[in-house]
């Protein structure tokens, strides 16, 4: 999740702002951004019409359509909006709330027929515990599993989406010491594993590793990420399967990064899931700015997009874990940095990434609040940048700052 202090630190620096162009430049289009807006991921909804994107300090969620990425509406929810996961069946929309007297989770009706659709029907508040992290469902769409942050390490809870009963705490057998957090959950593809990533861990417990079966959470292992001097322990977690191999993927920390945090030693690694060994490590690829979601596969499993939280979109063939692509998005950047060059702190990065039902797009929003509608085929055509008319940008309307995008005319 965007760190909220960024809320102050945005909306202090907002300016009216004008660029003109040099002789070697032209005015492409004229743009309105609301820093104070910052989007955490945008989750298509299994039937490709709408896009659902969390403003995280807006307090809401941006609903908008796939086609031409226009807004359709939005829809109030809880003090500190998370992120938002979408049921497989399409029904729901579930949003982690962060920032009430207690963890909550609201639940958003998506049945366009329903009177109800795009209202919060249900609130899931489970008290004594506070601040959530992240919130996924299982396999077959019945229970969602929350992550609390708060008193002590935190729990995971499970929650009916039939009835909307909250269960017992996922046990946790394992010593995790006083900071850590539970950061990030996945199911195994198949459904019968379920990982749980420790940040801010320190004994080497990284990964909780449980049996799932029928609803049932039962304790096997823990996995240690003993790499490049990590002791931020694991973050963010990604399940693929690609046909010939099960797959997870994890960020993990060095000495001074771990999810969400700024650093230097991490980098991110390849778990075989019917063995949890290590496949592969890519160290020293460091998520600057602690991307929400950085991971997401391509709809013939054979790819990976990686995103690092800079300027650069990576792509991984699953098959032999070779980076076959980067995609470069430097020009979009240095456009923002121009137009916002007096705050020096302003850092428009890459932030998280969802891949469409239909697979022909990808969803990426930026740290500061623009949605990306990028085609598939942008990745696969080496470092060249491709051009920026593939790819549609959406940014907040505003009255408060004005943005000037320029294009090289030469």
């Amino acid at each position: 999740m965007a760190p909220k202090y960024w809320k102050y630190l945005l909306v202090s620096a907002l300016l009216v702002l004008c660029i003109s162009a040099s002789p070697s430049q032209t005015v492409s289009s004229n743009t309105i951004y609301e820093a104070s807006a910052t989007f955490t991921e945008v989750v298509p909804h299994p039937d490709g019409t709408r896009l659902y994107a969390v403003r995280v300090f807006m307090d809401d969620v941006l609903v908008i359509r796939e086609g031409d990425l226009s807004p359709i509406t939005t829809i109030p929810v809880g003090n500190g909006p998370n992120n938002i996961t979408i049921t497989p069946d399409g029904k729901y929309g579930l949003v982690p709330i962060n920032e009430e007297n207690n963890s909550r989770l609201d639940v958003i009706l998506l049945t366009p027929s329903h009177v109800d659709y795009h209202k919060v029907v249900q609130q899931v508040t489970i008290a004594g515990q506070r601040g959530v992290q992240e919130v996924i469902v299982s396999p077959d769409g019945t229970t969602a599993y929350l992550i609390t942050q708060r008193p002590g390490a935190g729990a995971i809870y499970p929650i009916s989406l039939i009835d909307f009963t909250i269960g017992d705490p996922i046990p946790n057998p394992w010593s995790s010491g006083q900071s850590a957090i539970p950061s990030s959950m996945a199911f195994s593809p198949d459904g019968s594993k379920f990982y749980v990533s420790m940040s801010q861990q320190f004994n080497g417990n990284d990964i909780l590793v449980y049996s799932h079966t029928h609803g049932l959470m039962t304790p096997l292992r823990t996995i240690n990420i003993n790499q490049n001097d990590n002791v931020g322990g694991a973050g963010a977690l990604f399940t693929i399967s690609n046909g010939v191999s099960d797959q997870i993927w994890v960020t993990y920390g060095g000495r001074k990064l771990r999810r969400g945090f700024m650093g230097t030693g991490g980098g991110f690694l390849v778990l075989d899931i019917n063995t949890d060994q290590l496949v592969a490590d890519f160290p020293n690829t460091e998520f600057k700015r602690g991307a929400a979601a950085p991971f997401c596969g391509t709809p013939n499993k054979e790819h990976v997009l990686v995103l690092l939280g800079d300027y650069y979109i990576h792509t991984y063939n699953t098959l032999n874990l070779s980076n076959v692509s980067t995609y470069n998005g430097t020009d979009y950047f240095r456009q923002r940095k121009q137009a916002n060059s007096s705050d020096s702190y302003f850092n428009d990065t890459y932030y998280a990434c969802n891949i469409g039902p239909h697979g022909n797009h990808a969803y990426i929003s930026t740290s500061s609040g623009s949605i990306h509608k990028m085609p598939i085929s942008n990745f696969f055509t080496g470092t060249a940048k491709p051009a920026m008319s593939q790819t549609t940008v959406y940014d907040n309307p505003s009255i408060q700052a004005y943005y000037i995008y320029e294009t090289q005319s030469g």
